[in-house]
């Protein structure tokens, strides 16, 4: 997940100038300027996760041997997660535009309790490791998705801070 890191942390404050600009000029096109962002952080991680997951299915084992053949599995499972990661965390700025930054906790909930609660449950249910950890990607996945809907709902022009 280390790319992911840094992408996010490297094209956040960029985008949160464009959303800034975007409300300034005209508040109706954040949820445009949002839209267009998240299919380009979406096609950019594709390319930086989807190769990664391959090589990892294909290299774990033959780099450091049999025993890490589930380890490459496992790092393949975490791409949707990861892509998920590339989308919703920069474009998690924008919410700073919102006179409801109060719902950010809604997702942050959700980020929290859906991945580590199914954990929990797969925990019980004896499942193997590289079946848990895409488990806990996809709802990883689905808490993302919840996350953009919250950023998407935030910054729709009746509930935009007015600014100067």
């Amino acid at each position: 997940l280390m790319p992911s890191a840094l992408i996010c942390r490297t094209v956040a404050d960029v985008y949160q100038g464009r959303f800034v600009d975007a409300a300034r000029a005209d508040p109706k096109s954040l949820q445009a300027l949002l839209k267009s962002s998240a299919i380009r952080l979406g096609a950019l991680a594709t390319v930086v996760y989807l190769p990664t997951a391959v090589l990892a299915l294909i290299s774990f084992r033959w780099v450091f041997g049999v025993q890490w053949s589930q380890a490459g599995q496992a790092a393949a499972a975490l791409a949707p997660f990861a892509i998920s990661g590339v989308i919703t965390n920069p474009l998690s700025r924008a919410i700073l535009l919102s006179r409801t930054p109060q719902l950010k906790l809604i997702s942050d909930a959700c980020r929290l309790i859906i991945p580590c609660g199914g954990l929990y449950l797969v925990a019980q249910s004896g499942l193997p490791f590289v079946q848990s950890t895409l488990v806990y990607a996809l709802l990883g996945l689905a808490a993302n998705c919840i996350y953009l809907g919250v950023i998407w709902y935030s910054v729709a022009p009746v509930r935009q801070r007015v600014l100067a």
